[in-house]
């Protein structure tokens, strides 16, 4: 498991537009702590959704509940980043070259 700290592609996205939307604060407060873990703003996740639905043309959201063995390796995978135990990329290109790398060895 690996973490992409950027992503490339939203660099060099012209952004003109703007959306707002109202959401209780909790709700708030909380996915951005979620996504700030895996590096992402709440606008690049958003720009994301919206690219999303563009590219499969229907509303591409799960609302499964992981079963508790998959919540388990979410947090242990979130406490292993926590503790330095992965590796983090700045970019996706960087986690493939290594990953690559690591599999012509």
């Amino acid at each position: 498991m690996c973490y992409i700290e950027s992503t490339d592609w939203e660099k060099t996205m012209s952004k003109t537009d703007a959306v707002r939307a109202r959401i209780d604060p909790s709700v708030k407060a909380e996915a951005e702590r979620i996504l700030s873990r895996h590096g992402l703003s709440h606008s690049t996740f958003i720009s994301m959704a919206y690219h999303a639905v563009v590219n499969q043309g229907t509303v591409p959201l799960s609302f499964n509940i992981p079963n508790d063995a998959l919540a388990a390796d979410l947090r242990a995978a979130d406490q292993a980043h926590a503790a330095g135990e992965l590796k983090s990329y700045k970019s996706a290109s960087e986690a493939f070259d290594d990953i690559l790398a690591s599999s012509d060895a």
